[in-house]
């Protein structure tokens, strides 16, 4: 729900997502968004909707990458396959990755 007037601040607390302006937006209106746009740009709305996509996949990749990496470094540890102190870097290994792969959020 996008709305910038008090009448829309009902709408945009029960909605999903509430999207509203924050210069020409009521005060009550931007109180019940849960986005608020600064510069008044609705221009911007393909961009939110594409970057809550984007994070979305990002935060699927990492839970991906996470467990995979948990599994690679715990069941070896786990069967003395491999020392701790091995199962211990790779996992810190893993989450350098989940936080590099996070960076890729930043980028226009």
């Amino acid at each position: 729900m996008v709305g910038d007037g008090i009448n829309d601040a009902p709408a945009l607390a029960r909605a999903t997502v509430g999207i509203s302006l924050g210069q020409i937006g009521s005060r009550t209106a931007i109180d019940a968004a849960d986005v608020v746009f600064l510069h008044d740009e609705i221009s911007l709305l393909p961009w939110l909707f594409r970057k809550a996509k984007m994070t979305l996949k990002i935060v699927k990749q990492n839970l991906s990458l996470a467990l995979l990496v948990i599994s690679l470094a715990s069941v070896p540890a786990l069967l003395g396959l491999v020392p701790l102190w091995l199962a211990v870097i790779i996992h810190e290994g893993g989450t350098i990755l989940v936080g590099l792969n996070s960076l890729r959020l930043l980028k226009k």
